[in-house]
């Protein structure tokens, strides 16, 4: 399950990446198939080349991000290496921007690869090439991701409560102790304060009145 840091980052090992075939569209508008291997996927080169590489919101327009670049569009990043799970690859990421993916929740690879231009078949179905020496060179948060199966691990409650996180950080407000120093304080917080410094100040005029 995604999880939330004390400063508010998003803390993910989600699927990033599945082999099988899966369909492209080139330059032309034409749908490709492309079959991405289980030894391509895999390949420890392959699953070494996501760490450290940066997360975007969807796929950013300069294609391959750079360092010229990364400070625009990176809000977050792959902290490990691609791990094989069954049919699907996972990794640890972190977001520090959670507020800039809006709606988004899947999951989509940006990366290189050298097409191999050899049409055939695989487990009953046909391609139009396979995908081989694959390199990530970024993860983006999309709306609809490709693989189909990549996507954040958040459900409906989780966003609920960061929704409720949030409301409450902007809803706080300052109260004045009566030696000077200001503190962050929920409204409930400030409101009971200024209920017992009124009553304290009822119960003072009362003594006062008494003793005359």
């Amino acid at each position: 399950k995604a999880t939330k840091t004390d400063e508010g980052f998003l803390v993910d090992s989600p699927i990033v990446a599945r082999i099988g075939i899966q369909e492209y569209r080139d330059a032309a508008g034409n749908t490709r198939r492309e079959l991405r291997l289980p030894e391509e996927v895999f390949h420890p080169d392959s699953l070494a080349s996501m760490r450290g590489k940066p997360i975007t919101v969807d796929h950013p327009n300069c294609g391959k991000v750079t360092s010229k670049d990364a400070y625009r569009v990176t809000v977050g990043m792959i902290l490990a290496e691609g791990k094989q799970d069954g049919d699907n690859v996972r990794t640890d990421i972190t977001i520090h921007s959670p507020d800039s993916i809006g709606d988004r929740r899947e999951l989509s690879l940006g990366y290189t690869a050298i097409l191999d231009e050899e049409p055939g078949e695989w487990n009953g179905q046909k391609y139009d090439a396979i995908q081989r020496t694959i390199r990530v060179n970024h993860l983006s948060v999309v709306k609809k991701g490709r693989a189909g199966v990549a996507r954040l691990n958040m459900d409906s409650n989780e966003e609920v409560f960061i929704n409720q996180q949030e409301q409450q950080t902007m809803s706080m407000v300052k109260v004045k102790l009566d030696s000077g120093l200001e503190y962050d304080a929920a409204p409930e917080v400030v409101a009971e304060l200024n209920k017992l410094r009124a009553d304290a100040s009822v119960l003072s005029k009362t003594r006062r009145h008494s003793e005359t």
